[in-house]
């Protein structure tokens, strides 16, 4: 039995790993401050997994509970909780211990939706968090930050966009802080997902998410979750107008007066702010624009793209024409455009009596087809067509309670027969916030990694694999030559990776390669890889391009490969502002790769065109790679977890709440 006792020392009678030893040698917890600031470490991991949804609320209970017997000191102990108690306690009393009871910075906004019980169209109470009251608090705790943004002014940091803003040209020699939003949708289930608003300033870059709807719960009349939508939009332009003004609101997002839970807002109303800030950047992809912003998506024939008159037809075909300071093939869309476009779709309609409400309410039905209530047959003396639909307005937020609306009052219908490039008025693209199409920000991972990226490492990959560029001899079938030329493939590129180690150590690595991941079928022209994974990949490809010269075409694959890795180059090593020789250079090398693709009769995708308007956009926006959203996207795959976790009743306070001291916490 002694012979088997050990001692403590995990390094006794044998030679201790290195590792192993500075483990033991910073181990030691002598003096009581040691012992406290390891208490302190295990409450913040433990805090940390529960928030971040990989421990469960009973998990995180018990794990304390042994923590705390085991003579673990600090904060620990609050968390704590036996084995033996009731399901139910576990959630109670970490709301107890984390504050989450109190929701006093919290808003309340009615949102119309879809409630599942009750199988039919409802309006529920929605927790958010106003983006001036957030913004206010984080600067308020941030001491220098006026002179960080005066010397980033000093400093010419910014680029045109933030000098010609509407408010900060209102406000001259005032400390007007830019601000951006981050919309984006992300699957939290297989049946379920989220759409994240997210705000922070492009000064601190502290992400803050001040609102999130599940899918789940967007309106069903045949609206596609624009009811939703709308008021959330209505409610986030309440908050950035205070930003703009610098002062607290005077009243709710609706003209309503202040609720019970408002009491703290009531007594700060016209209260000024301590920043003044400009809604600069709007960020998301392309597939978010279309949707949740009412523009038009890709697939349009006539609209395309919602940056300029391009068609369908010559959306791509006109690239390599395109220049900076001289020929550009299509008319760019102004702000003034766009209210143009609004403007020429929309009906106002006098309604003066019940008489009048109720020969335009019997006409109309919810049409999946026309996006709304819309109209059956023509009603002449009000000048409506077949398929107008009603549109929210400030007479009417809710379109279902036409028949109760007070008279006299103006209707907002919309004619889709009118549109050009624009399905819906936005409620944030308005001019007294300095907001419209040029505050869209093209993102150039999605336009780039997961486009133009792919749609290249795709022609080579396959070129390679189809034309047995590594020589397999005996007359194999067709699948079988692609599993080996995949198999090869593969292991050129893991070499090529065990190379670039020694040079680029933060390389991202693909774990595995197979027919799956390249499409399976060469005219499928996607790629199942990760966006940084694409990025890294470029110059494995354009490498793959030079080493097998009797490749159909490999010359023009290797310009178009090293046009890219030149794009690359420049745009990585330039600052937020971009001189006009880099934007034209940044040109030059897109048409370059574009008229190779061109001449290998490759077809280019819609994201191709996006590019020239992200570099065109740059002269004025700035730099490309500060707006991306790489980190959005990290956040995005945070929040997913933390959705997971969340009850349906409790579901959008909760997700709040737990993303914000998570936040704290990193912070």
């Amino acid at each position: 039995m002694a012979a088997r006792k050990r001692q403590k020392s995990s390094c006794a009678g044998r030679r201790c790993p290195s590792w192993e030893r500075k483990l033991d040698e910073g181990s030691d917890c002598d003096s009581e401050g040691e012992e406290a600031h390891a208490g302190k470490m295990l409450y913040d991991l433990v805090v940390t997994l529960y928030l971040s949804g990989f421990l469960s609320a009973k998990r995180t209970c018990v794990l304390s509970h042994w923590a705390s017997k085991a003579g673990a000191r600090g904060a620990i102990g609050e968390l704590a909780l036996a084995p033996t108690a009731q399901t139910g306690h576990y959630q109670r009393k970490l709301n107890v211990a984390l504050g989450f009871n109190t929701v006093e910075d919290h808003y309340f906004a009615e949102l119309i939706g879809f409630d599942d019980a009750m199988a039919s169209r409802s309006k529920r109470r929605v927790d958010v968090l106003p983006p001036h009251e957030v913004l206010h608090r984080e600067l308020s705790e941030r001491d220098m930050w006026k002179e960080e943004l005066q010397e980033s002014i000093r400093s010419q940091e910014w680029a045109a966009d933030y000098h010609n803003h509407a408010t900060v040209l209102a406000n001259p020699g005032k400390n007007v802080i830019p601000m951006v939003l981050y919309v984006d949708g992300l699957r939290t289930t297989k049946k379920d997902g989220v759409i994240g608003f997210y705000v922070y300033t492009a000064l601190t870059l502290r992400r803050h998410l001040v609102a999130c709807v599940r899918r789940s719960t967007l309106c069903r009349c045949s609206c596609r979750g624009w009811c939703t939508l709308h008021e959330v939009f209505r409610w986030l332009h309440w908050s950035f107008s205070a930003c703009a003004t610098g002062l607290f609101p005077l009243a709710r997002h609706d003209g309503l007066p202040w609720l019970d839970s408002d009491d703290s807002r009531s007594a700060f109303a016209g209260h000024p702010l301590c920043f003044l800030g400009a809604l600069l950047q709007i960020r998301g992809d392309w597939c978010e624009y279309a949707t949740t912003f009412g523009l038009h998506p890709w697939s349009s024939v006539l609209h395309p793209c919602f940056l300029c008159d391009t068609g369908a037809e010559i959306m791509c075909s006109k690239i390599k024409d395109c220049s900076v300071d001289g020929v550009w093939p299509w008319t760019d869309r102004s702000d003034d455009d766009y209210q143009a476009a609004c403007a020429r779709c929309e009906i106002k309609v006098q309604v003066n009596n019940q008489a009048e409400l109720r020969t335009i309410t019997r006409q109309l039905e919810f049409s999946e087809r026309h996006r709304g209530r819309a109209c059956t047959r023509r009603l002449p003396a009000f000048g409506l067509e077949p398929g107008d639909r009603v549109e929210p307005c400030g007479a009417l937020p809710d379109h279902a309670l036409l028949e109760e609306v007070e008279l006299p009052a103006t209707i907002l219908f919309w004619r889709q027969s009118r549109e050009t490039g624009v399905r819906r008025r936005h409620p944030l693209l308005v001019p007294d916030l300095g907001v419209g199409l040029h505050t869209f920000c093209i993102d150039s991972m999605h336009t780039l990694s997961l486009g133009v990226f792919q749609l290249y490492i795709h022609t080579v990959f396959w070129r390679a694999i189809r034309n047995n560029a590594w020589s397999f001899g005996g007359d194999k079938p067709k699948k079988e030559l692609e599993r080996l030329g995949c198999m090869a493939l593969k292991a050129s590129l893991f070499e090529w990776y065990g190379a670039q180690k020694r040079i680029r150590p933060d390389i991202s690595r693909v774990q595995d390669l197979t027919l799956k991941m390249l499409g399976s079928d060469p005219g499928a022209r996607t790629l199942k890889l990760k966006a940084m994974e694409t990025k890294d990949m470029v110059p494995f490809a354009t490498d793959l391009a030079r080493r097998f010269p009797e490749l159909p075409g490999s010359g023009l694959l290797l310009r178009a490969g090293q046009a890219l890795q030149r794009f690359n180059w420049i745009s990585d090593h330039c600052g937020r502002r971009l001189q006009a020789s880099d934007v034209q250079e940044l040109m030059a090398t897109l048409v370059e790769h574009v008229a190779c693709m061109e001449h290998l009769d490759v077809e280019l995708l819609p994201k191709h065109h996006l590019w020239t308007h992200m570099v065109r956009r740059s002269l004025v926006q700035g730099n490309f790679t500060y707006y991306a959203t790489w980190v959005d996207e990290d956040i995005n795959g945070v929040v997913a977890i933390i959705c997971r976790s969340c009850h349906a009743q409790t579901f959008e306070r909760r997700v709040l709440q737990k993303f914000k001291e998570l936040q704290r916490m990193r912070q």
